[in-house]
């Protein structure tokens, strides 16, 4: 413990005036100022300390208990230690209270029969870092509510673009069933297959909804085997009934072929993708051709037309989410094709694009079942 007599006029002083942290040093239990370094003496903005009681030179201390705890230490003897702890002072020359932070120990000085005979003070001033760490609060703040509705931006807008098709879907549908039942003997037939689609789009949307509101409660969604040939034959479908203009869409994707993961989000990639193959061409040029193939434990997808093709840089940014020039089209698409496959540990990328047409992938995790021989279903 350091000793009331060692402090002033000896070697450790001028060490003590140069040091960076904040020393000080009060004899009696009136806490007369014996010792104060340059630092302290910056820190509390006034340099008369020496021969003055804490209470004269500083009485703007008593309010805030610093008093209260140099008396408590020079009772018990119990050392005291303040971390960041808000301080107000008098700076000379300035108008009203400064507030500064500071980090500090008291203990006791004892003499050489061990009574407490003063109080000694070391620390720093950490206002800066409190202001640095305030600052750094707010800017993680700011970053978080930015990131709060950026998310919910992006959410509206994937919505918006993933519920335009199984509604444009049953719209469609919808007016079949109309004219159908316009007729003086309506196909029963037709009429149930217009149904059945009706109630297959709003079962697409449905589960849009509800996949975008798992994502918002748990971060993630349910992931199970299914095979693949039938999401295909679903998207098709679903990509027809909202007015694709292909001349024809073939499917070669063995019928034992699964997958693993969510089945919607896998069918909304498909959709993305073969919406995107019908809108590259004319109806009478563009063929699209949807195919698959085992990889070891993985399954990869092709989706090929025969359109116009990619510029270069379109085919470097063609994964990101960029304003779309086409009509309706939000430059959502192939953006959220790569966040689902992401999710799915798989990824997407463009195999080929030129003026004979484009050739998107993607790669995904293998179900249990082995894959057959392609066939042109």
């Amino acid at each position: 413990m350091p000793k009331q007599e060692t402090l002033v006029g000896s070697i450790y002083e001028d060490i003590y005036d140069r040091a960076p942290g904040i020393i000080a040093a009060s004899t009696g239990p009136n806490h007369v100022f014996t010792y104060a370094n340059e630092s302290y003496c910056r820190l509390v903005g006034r340099r008369d300390l020496v021969g003055k009681r804490v209470s004269d030179a500083m009485p703007e201390l008593a309010a805030q208990g610093v008093l209260g705890l140099l008396d408590e230490v020079f009772r018990t003897g119990e050392p005291f230690v303040g971390d960041r702890v808000p301080m107000e002072f008098h700076i000379d020359g300035q108008v009203g209270l400064t507030r500064k932070y500071v980090s500090f120990i008291y203990q006791p000085l004892r003499g050489s029969d061990g009574a407490i005979t003063g109080l000694f003070c070391e620390g720093y001033d950490a206002t800066i870092e409190v202001i640095a760490t305030e600052r750094l609060e707010a800017l993680q703040e700011e970053f978080s509510h930015a990131a709060r509705v950026n998310a919910m931006g992006m959410m509206a807008a994937t919505l918006a673009h993933e519920l335009n098709q199984p509604l444009t879907a049953i719209s469609s549908y919808a007016n079949a069933c109309v004219r159908l039942l316009d007729q003086r003997e309506p196909d029963a037939a037709h009429l149930t297959t217009a149904m059945h689609a009706i109630d297959e789009a709003a079962q697409r949307a449905g589960n849009i909804i509800r996949i975008m509101r798992d994502l918002t409660k748990r971060g993630g969604t349910t992931k199970s085997e299914f095979p693949l040939h039938s999401v295909v034959s679903e998207s098709i479908r679903l990509v027809c009934a909202g007015g694709c203009s292909a001349g024809e869409i073939a499917e070669q994707v063995s019928a034992d072929l699964t997958i693993y993961g969510n089945r919607t989000q896998i069918l909304q990639v498909l959709v993305n993708l073969i919406r995107n193959a019908c809108d590259a061409g004319s109806e009478d040029s563009n063929r699209i051709t949807v195919s698959a193939w085992r990889d070891d434990a993985k399954v990869i997808v092709s989706v090929r037309d025969s359109g116009r093709g990619l510029s270069a840089e379109a085919a470097r940014n063609v994964f990101t989410w960029t304003e779309s020039n086409k009509n309706g089209g939000t430059g959502l698409g192939l953006a959220i094709c790569r966040t689902i496959l992401d999710a799915h540990h798989g990824h997407i990328w463009l195999e080929d694009s030129g003026p004979g047409g484009s050739d998107f992938r993607f790669l995904l995790p293998g179900g249990s079942a082995k894959g057959g021989e392609l066939s042109d279903l």
